[in-house]
């Protein structure tokens, strides 16, 4: 393991430092969980489960960081206790119970176990929790052993898979997958998937260990993708996965072959631009002989593009083809099945006959249903009965129209006795402005007669 050191070094390894970056590795905690805390499981369960749960949690994110080897599994053992060493704390003597606890919560599996099972990590009774507690304990230097012995655990080497991190690289992956349309576009060569899609929590090319755990969720805990040797084929949306079949190992080769034309017409395309600008530098420096050999080397190096861009074209065109072809065989697939559908519906219908009886009957059913309501509306009053209501209804009306009358009759009234004693108030200012004239032997605009006349001219009609 590439970060580790002695425990006496005073340079904290690249793990420790970001070990101690992790929320729950404050100062305050260090002395704990340096500890061996094996006694916490029956003293103080909860102090037992923040301990193991810490240190397992910031070893994961220590993975899914990049910071050990692999990403998604964890290697255990004395490189990762020397790594982990501290000078005022030591060895983490805790360690072997971390990794007890993870494997018996199912957040780490033994990675052998992983890779053999045939069975859903997912799928509960996968195996006897009993046999895996007892390996996991035999693995992390604890059974067999007393709580007093020693100076804390031994931790033994082991593989373990962190399943948190396993599932958020495969999530990742196929978000980006999700991106591609059905068909050819899904299928790669193991190279051509590693170097069209790096391991997404590094943005680093997956370890051979990573990768075999990814494929091995991708197609047995997902089943978003089969593997067939060097082939993997992710599935179609909303389709179930399908094997690999030869016509498929071969069109992921396809891809593959044109992915590495295209990387090598990138290499030889810088390969002419640099031959051109040494034979320009080596002119300058009047070196004829440099000049001339690069200028040889940029004409050998065109006549290979030129032949790498001419297979590319003839594979791209055999690729296209392919991708046409798959999608016609897959639209007469679909049309065949929705043909299935059709045949399996008429077959429900009855076919023409039986459809025409189930009409025929509907309408003799309507057909009674109206017979049936003319009988019931023939069931009527006495037109006696009828005309005795019909002149209550008169009545009515008619006495509704006289009390409208009144009504309309007294507001008629009223607003001409409010319109009078307008009147009549506007006659006493009038005239008492008269007497004020008087009284200053002036003559006003409006004489006494006048104001006499409006008090007593008639009302306007309502």
């Amino acid at each position: 393991m590439s970060t580790t050191t002695a425990s006496s070094s005073s340079t904290p390894t690249p793990l420790l430092t970001h070990l101690l970056t992790h929320e729950s590795f404050r100062a305050a905690r260090l002395p704990s969980l340096y500890s061996d805390f094996r006694h916490l499981r029956t003293n103080n369960p909860s102090g037992f489960t923040a301990n193991t749960t810490a240190w397992a949690s910031a070893l994961a994110g220590a993975a899914r960081a990049g910071v050990l080897p692999d990403t998604l599994v964890v290697r255990t053992g004395e490189e990762l206790v020397a790594a982990l060493a501290t000078r005022e704390w030591g060895r983490p003597l805790g360690l072997g119970s971390v990794v007890a606890e993870a494997v018996q919560k199912r957040e780490w599996f033994p990675l052998k176990v992983f890779m053999a099972q045939v069975e859903s990590v997912y799928y509960r009774a996968w195996i006897n929790p009993w046999g895996l507690l007892s390996w996991g304990l035999e693995t992390a230097g604890l059974k067999g052993r007393g709580e007093g012995e020693g100076e804390g655990e031994v931790v033994r080497a082991g593989e373990f898979v962190v399943l948190k991190n396993v599932e958020e690289s495969a999530q990742k992956l196929l978000t980006q997958i999700s991106l591609l349309p059905n068909g050819t576009h899904r299928l790669f060569t193991l190279p051509l998937l590693l170097k069209t899609y790096p391991n997404p929590l590094t943005n680093t090319p997956y370890t051979a260990r990573d990768l075999k755990v990814l494929l091995k969720f991708l197609t047995r805990d997902l089943r978003a993708a089969t593997l067939s040797g060097e082939t993997i084929k992710f599935k179609n949306e909303n389709e179930d996965p399908t094997p690999v079949t030869p016509t498929d190992t071969t069109i992921a080769e396809l891809k593959a072959t044109i992915a590495n034309l295209h990387a090598q017409i990138d290499h030889l395309s810088a390969q002419i631009g640099a031959c051109t600008d040494k034979a320009r530098a080596a002119l300058q420096n009047k070196n004829r002989i440099v000049a001339v050999a690069a200028l040889k080397s940029k004409k050998l190096a065109e006549a290979t593009l030129e032949r790498r861009v001419g297979a590319l074209g003839q594979l791209e065109e055999v690729l296209g083809r392919i991708e046409q072809a798959t999608g016609n065989a897959e639209l007469v697939a679909q049309l065949k099945r929705s043909t299935k559908v059709l045949r399996a519906l008429n077959r429900e219908t009855g076919g023409v006959e039986a459809v025409d009886a189930v009409v025929g009957e509907m309408r003799e059913q309507i057909d009674e249903v109206e017979e049936v309501t003319r009988v019931l509306g023939e069931v009527g009053l006495e037109d006696g009965e009828v005309e005795e209501e019909m002149e209550e209804l008169l009545e009515e009306e008619e006495r509704r129209k006289e009390v409208e009358k009144e009504e309309r009759e007294k507001e008629r009234r009223r607003k001409v006795m409010e319109e009078l004693g307008r009147l009549r108030l506007k006659g006493e200012e009038e005239e008492q402005l008269l007497r004020e004239e008087e009284d200053q032997g002036t003559v006003g605009t409006i004489g006494r007669e006048e104001v006499d006349e409006k008090i007593k001219a008639p009302l306007p009609a309502s």
